[in-house]
């Protein structure tokens, strides 16, 4: 699914009056997300921006139990 750019804009960028200058700007900060998440795999296009699944950028938790295990391991 392709998120058209000017959905986009309504949610990160109402203030920009020119779409170019919003998807310009919009892709420049989205290279700096890349670089702290570069397992992310989007696709740019001219029509949107489309997400794909991609790993994982956190590692998993534990279960309740192994938390509540852990917490009390510590008291």
């Amino acid at each position: 699914m392709t998120i058209p750019w000017d959905t986009l804009q309504l949610q990160f960028g109402c203030s920009y009056k020119n779409p170019r200058h919003f998807k310009r700007r919009f892709l420049k900060y989205l290279k700096s997300v890349i670089s702290y998440y570069p397992e992310a795999r989007l696709s740019n296009y001219s029509s949107g921006l489309q997400p794909r699944p991609s790993p994982t950028h956190a590692a998993p938790w534990s279960s309740k139990r192994d938390v509540g295990a852990e917490w009390l391991a510590l008291q």
